[in-house]
């Protein structure tokens, strides 16, 4: 890739993962192209569907490839942060990822940090996209992607908040 902090979503590619997929992609291609390269590892299981969303997002490399999707999971090493749901996001966090996770705001989608402020309807919900702004609240506001992204020292906070959760919430130790 580049020296462009690197995004990484996995998932598969079937129609019926489309509020995901088109979410987190729709939300993604909002932002900056020189901040961030995304990448998008999935196995195809919708060869039509895959062509859509490859045509929807350029600017997302999608990598298909078996060697690359049987042990997607081995990706997030070289990731910088994830945007994720379900046990995705749950192997995300477990290795300090910072995850987002796609939530409805004001009609829009906006990709907000998993951290443990937020924990317990995260969990009600599965690590989903049927959040919404409504059930969280979060002193100082919720941390979306774009204030991550835009100040040196937030993804080392997210790092932070991601391995505090971790240990503190989900953690078979815990």
């Amino acid at each position: 890739l580049n020296n462009k902090k690197k995004c990484l979503i996995i998932c598969r590619i079937i129609q019926n993962k489309d509020e995901f997929i088109s979410r987190a992609c729709g939300a993604l291609s909002q932002l900056k192209e020189n901040d961030i390269s995304i990448v998008f590892v999935g196995h195809i299981q919708d060869e039509a569907y895959y062509k859509k969303i490859k045509n929807l997002y350029p600017a997302i490399r999608f990598i298909t490839a078996e060697q690359y999707t049987s042990n997607a999971a081995n990706l997030f090493h070289v990731a910088d942060l994830s945007v994720s749901i379900g046990r995705t996001a749950q192997e995300s966090i477990s290795l300090s990822v910072p995850t987002f996770i796609p939530i409805s705001y004001n009609d829009k989608t906006q990709l907000i940090l998993a951290c443990e402020e937020i924990i317990t309807p995260l969990i009600e919900h599965n690590f989903t996209t049927r959040i919404s702004e409504a059930y969280l609240e979060l002193p100082g506001g919720l941390i979306d992607i774009e204030q991550t992204l835009n100040s040196p020292t937030a993804l080392i906070e997210a790092q932070k908040k991601t391995r505090t959760l971790f240990a503190r919430k989900l953690s078979y130790k815990t």
